[in-house]
């Protein structure tokens, strides 16, 4: 069965390379969100459970400073829980200033590129307000955006989302890291394409921060600083309007949007259950589903998501390992589950790894929940 983790390693890795329950319990992070009731019968309390103490035996056993689980249903948050570990209680997570409520609840794990899909949010919530189209040109809307060579007027929204707008992996290196809204795309006018628009996926952050910048642009074109119009669009269309208290990373660097987002476990909860909700209030069902579907093509790649399957269930996922915290997030369309696992540790192969077997165990009680039983090997374990 582990031979499967190798699957959603790779997907982790596109992005990184392009004790007991009793006696943790006071070094865990508040009380899961599951009020009574809340448990299914896909996710029931025993499972929970199981997958609770797994998750929290790792992250001591790999030396992780603190790791998060959410796991979300049609809406509805099923269970969602911050562990964080002894050795932090005199350390501050990356971005936090030391405290209890760092510790205990609203630590803030930096998402990396998984910030995609919240650009893709944004877009699609933007489109819902009649303020673009996905399929509009790109060129007619930002006139920042231009050249390569005459094609820049041929992309669109979802060409850029998708990564499939043509613009190479060497752009990510080729635009300096210091350089602002306005140079990135002075640099990235320069930069030949590697193929016509809409023709191959290359998964750039360069493809997702123009996206993100031109999107910022639309919202508030009297506004220089793009990286600053963006932080204030994503503010209005997504985080006000689902009571997400959003921290922002790497806002000097010149691929802002496509690693922007830092979010508490509590956070990460809302985002799934709106994404995930049968009645989503910042854009409607059918667009928000829609952006996760590769284009075709043969293309894996949706809108800040891979299609890939996971212990035999279709699952579109988005994963990083970005200042020290691996993440991978996973939404099983025939289930309308999303689950997230996060883990702060300094080893990256661990950390990946570990979200990766998470993630397995996951799709493994939901492939499995028609039966009654999950049985884990590597505990010995049968959760009922």
């Amino acid at each position: 069965m582990r031979a499967r983790i190798s699957g959603i390693f790779f997907i982790i890795a596109l992005s990184f390379f392009a004790a007991n329950l009793s006696a943790r319990a006071s070094l865990k992070g508040g009380e899961p969100n599951t009020a009574p009731g809340q448990a299914d019968e896909v996710f029931n309390r025993n499972r929970l459970n199981f997958l609770e103490f797994k998750f929290g035996d790792a992250l001591e056993r790999i030396g992780a400073r603190a790791g998060a689980i959410c796991i979300v249903r049609s809406g509805k948050v099923i269970f969602e829980k911050t562990i964080a570990l002894a050795l932090t209680m005199h350390s501050s997570a990356p971005g936090t200033s030391a405290g209890a409520s760092d510790i205990l609840g609203d630590r803030y794990f930096p998402l990396g590129r998984t910030s995609e899909a919240f650009v893709s949010l944004l877009a699609v919530a933007m489109e819902n307000s009649g303020k673009i189209s996905l399929s509009s040109k790109v060129s007619s809307r930002c006139s920042f955006f231009r050249s390569f060579g005459g094609l820049a007027q041929e992309v669109t929204f979802a060409d850029l989302l998708s990564c499939r707008a043509g613009i190479p992996l060497s752009a990510d290196s080729l635009i300096p890291d210091t350089s602002s809204s306005e140079e990135f795309f002075q640099v990235l006018a320069q930069i030949p394409l590697a193929a016509p628009p809409g023709e191959i996926s290359v998964r750039s952050k360069a493809s997702v921060s123009a996206a993100g910048y031109a999107l910022a642009y639309i919202e508030n074109p009297s506004e220089k600083n793009m990286k600053k119009s963006f932080a204030s669009a994503a503010k209005k269309y997504l985080f006000s309007p689902l009571g997400i208290s959003a921290r922002y990373r790497s806002f000097n660097k010149a691929h802002f949007p496509a690693t922007a987002f830092s979010l508490s476990s509590k956070d990460i909860a809302k985002w799934l259950s709106e994404e995930t909700s049968p009645s989503p209030r910042i854009a409607t069902g059918a667009l928000m589903q829609s952006r996760r579907q590769a284009p075709g093509g043969g293309s894996k790649f949706g809108m800040g998501f891979t299609y890939s399957s996971v212990a035999s269930q279709a699952a579109f996922i988005c994963a990083d390992y970005f200042e020290n915290t691996a993440n991978i997030v996973a939404f099983f369309p025939k289930n309308n589950i999303a689950v997230a696992f996060l883990v702060e540790c300094s080893d990256a192969k661990k950390a990946s790894k570990l979200c990766a077997e998470m993630l397995l165990d996951a799709a493994d009680i939901i492939g499995k929940s028609d039966i009654g039983v999950f049985y884990n090997k590597s505990l010995n374990k049968g959760v009922q």
